[in-house]
């Protein structure tokens, strides 16, 4: 992959949540079980915010760290995510879990990933703080999901 600024690792993430966010609603549109529904629709929105608070980062972040350079990145663009998973009529809720802790757990990794390859500081602790604003979102998000497994 070419080289890349900050800005554009991040305009490629928020496509990565709209891309996902699209995915869940597909997902959730072709579930026959009312509970893992749900809990796609819920991911769906889940996503969406996701997606505004990393736009609303872009909008707010320092030039310098936006405008920082990376010569090597990993390729969120084409994560193997989309491609290993298979989408049923019957997909129960243990699926649409394991499906949302697949994604988060990519996206969660490219970040780390990107961190470790962050040619400043700052630019480092913009990439390792989003890192723990997805493993924050995938704990409550996984909360959601087993309180509503429980009830299944």
């Amino acid at each position: 992959m070419p080289c890349r600024t900050t800005r554009e690792l991040l305009e490629q993430i928020i496509d990565f949540h709209r891309q996902l966010g699209a995915f869940y609603e597909e997902t959730a549109a072709k579930a026959d079980r009312e509970k893992a529904k749900a809990l796609l629709e819920y991911m769906g929105r889940h996503e969406e915010r996701l997606k505004e608070c990393l736009g609303t980062y872009e909008k707010l972040a320092a030039k310098a760290i936006l405008d920082t350079w990376f010569q090597f990145i990993p390729d969120i663009g084409q994560c193997e995510c989309f491609d290993r998973i298979e989408v049923g009529q019957d997909m129960s809720i243990e699926d649409a879990i394991r499906i949302s802790l697949w994604f988060d757990d990519c996206l969660i990794q490219f970040f780390r990933d990107m961190a470790a390859l962050s040619p400043s500081s700052d630019v480092k602790e913009l990439f390792g703080s989003l890192a723990g604003m997805e493993e924050q979102e995938k704990r409550k998000a996984a909360r959601a999901a087993f309180e509503l497994a429980r009830g299944e």
